[in-house]
């Protein structure tokens, strides 16, 4: 694998795709790392001792869009519904899994402004949660449960890695 990127992006952060040989279920693999080839290698290893097939770089990473999001503990629907269309926030939706408080969906590059436009309206955000990271387009079902094990098993291993800094997949998680 050839990476024509300058060194201090490649220092940086890198982007790899793995996409599985199960219904059309991709993963984008972000990485921070100083060696792009020992990275490269132990991705590449990690995905196929887990059962997984890798991809060529980029043909997976347009099922996926960098977006920023406030994740916020409280505040009343109307209240962040104003402050995020205000600001400029493409969506707000409840916080996944039950979670008190709310999802403030925006465009990468409006994150910062709409972050600091729901601090001023005294919402709680938790900054820990809130920030740019890649979305998929759209989420992908695996009805085989061994199939939907195989890809949990691949995540599980990439993120054992010290150089994967995040694992994105189109899986739906409500694997049955």
């Amino acid at each position: 694998m050839r990476c024509t990127a300058p060194a201090a992006v490649r220092a940086l952060g890198w982007q790899y795709g793995a996409s599985l040989t199960y219904p059309a279920v991709g993963m984008v693999v972000e990485i921070l790392t100083d060696n792009l080839n020992r990275a490269a290698m132990l991705v590449r290893s990690a995905v196929t001792k887990a059962g997984g097939k890798m991809a060529d770089p980029g043909s997976v990473l347009f099922n996926f869009k960098r977006v920023g999001i406030c994740v916020l503990t409280g505040g009343d629907e109307d209240t962040v519904f104003a402050a995020a269309t205000d600001a400029g926030a493409d969506d707000v939706q409840p916080r996944p899994g039950g979670e008190a408080g709310w999802e403030v969906i925006t465009p990468a590059d409006a994150y910062g402004a709409v972050a600091a436009a729901l601090r001023e309206a005294g919402l709680p955000m938790d900054a820990d949660l809130s920030g740019q990271r890649l979305m998929p387009l759209m989420r992908v079902e695996v009805s085989d449960d061994e199939a939907a094990e195989t890809n949990d098993l691949i995540v599980e291993k990439l993120l054992e890695l010290d150089d994967v800094d995040a694992v994105v997949s189109n899986q739906a998680e409500d694997v049955e």
